[in-house]
């Protein structure tokens, strides 16, 4: 007798491009915006970035107004990947805001 697999009731939740967030250890709060192209024409370019640059950016990390932006005509399955992308130029900022401020031995 053929034994029978459980299948999983378990739904497969979707990753949603969250408006803002807030990294531990003081006020570090960043922005996500999602922008038409006409708009990602005004964006910094990501200067940590080489491929970037000389290019149309499908996204950006600003970190003087501690934004991500990326161009909303992109197909959702790459807004998150260049989200991500653009997470952890903010993620290595906010790392080094740590250090220099001293939160860390708080």
């Amino acid at each position: 007798m053929a034994r029978r697999t459980k299948r999983s009731t378990q739904t497969r939740q979707r990753f949603v491009i969250p408006k803002s967030h807030k990294f531990p250890l003081g006020n570090y709060v960043i922005k996500i915006r999602r922008v038409p192209p006409s708009e990602m024409i005004n964006v910094h370019r990501c200067s940590q970035c080489g491929h970037h640059e000389g290019g149309p950016s499908g996204g950006t990390w600003d970190v003087d107004t501690k934004t991500i932006w990326l161009d909303k005509s992109m197909p959702l399955k790459i807004q998150r990947s260049t989200f991500m992308h653009e997470f952890h130029h903010a993620y290595k900022d906010w790392e080094l805001w740590v250090r220099q401020s001293g939160k860390a031995e708080d």
